[in-house]
């Protein structure tokens, strides 16, 4: 079974605004990595990112950002 390991809701700074994590084998640096290779990028050419074993998975609403991430194969 595929699961989504976190949940994070971020303003457009991408500070954590709310913090949902549905397994505890998250890094704690999972919403610096988002903000540096989403947030901060000039071109954000997919919502699906993956890096190092985990998986973005990103949808912007105005001046939030809700953000799934897992450590499983997501394809």
């Amino acid at each position: 079974h595929k699961m989504i390991d976190g949940l994070y809701l971020l303003n457009m700074k991408g500070d954590v605004l709310i913090t949902r994590l549905l397994r505890n084998n998250l890094s704690s640096h999972i919403p610096n990595t988002f903000r540096i290779n989403v947030v901060c990028a000039k071109v954000v050419r997919s919502p699906i990112l993956t890096l190092n074993g985990i998986t973005y998975i990103h949808t912007q609403s105005e001046d939030l950002y809700l953000l799934a991430v897992t450590q499983q194969n997501a394809d």
